[in-house]
């Protein structure tokens, strides 16, 4: 854990599976144990961001919308409230070609 190494593979020579943190209750403590098994979650859920409308204030989460592009190649969601695109980068109101900083 203190190189940031989370998947574990079993020492035994050729078993290739990983270790899991309930296989080590007894040998590590409780809040390694805790640790390692949130950092296993972090590293196979893709992060979720919460955000709402800057034109409706609709709570919203890029895990619910579908990332769309429009005819420039600009990729942007739709709101599914008030229908308003809005950028994907930044989650504010959509600026076309305009750079997220340059926006801002």
């Amino acid at each position: 854990m203190k190189e940031n190494i989370i998947r574990i593979p079993c020492p035994q020579s050729g078993c290739g599976r990983l270790i899991i943190p309930n296989t080590c209750f007894s040998l590590l403590p409780a809040a390694v144990i805790r640790r390692w098994d949130i950092e296993l979650y972090y590293s196979e859920t893709p992060p979720v961001r919460v955000f709402d409308c800057p034109y409706c204030s609709a709570p919203l989460s890029d895990d619910d919308l579908e990332e769309e592009k429009d005819g420039d190649g600009l990729k942007h969601y739709d709101c599914p409230r008030c229908s308003q695109s809005i950028c994907a980068s930044c989650f504010s109101f959509e600026h076309g070609r305009l750079s997220c900083l340059r926006f801002y």
